[in-house]
């Protein structure tokens, strides 16, 4: 499909034209998007779980939708 003379030449094609890598690779371009760097932070100390008092939020949802 030809592209028309007044449209951007950096424009980006209409959705289907390009592949899905072909996509990402243009978003990374523009800096829309990022690779994880595999680094994620851990908290430091022991683990300490947080008792929740009340309802199961299960109930509360069943309860919502009714």
């Amino acid at each position: 499909m030809a592209k028309s003379k007044d449209q951007e030449p950096d424009a980006l094609p209409a959705a289907g034209e390009f592949s899905e890598e072909e996509f990402k690779a243009k978003l990374r371009e523009m800096g829309r998007l990022r690779e994880p760097n595999g680094r994620v932070p851990t908290p430091e100390g022991p683990f300490t779980p947080v008792e929740v008092q009340g309802k199961p939020l299960s109930d509360s949802v069943v309860e919502d939708r009714r």
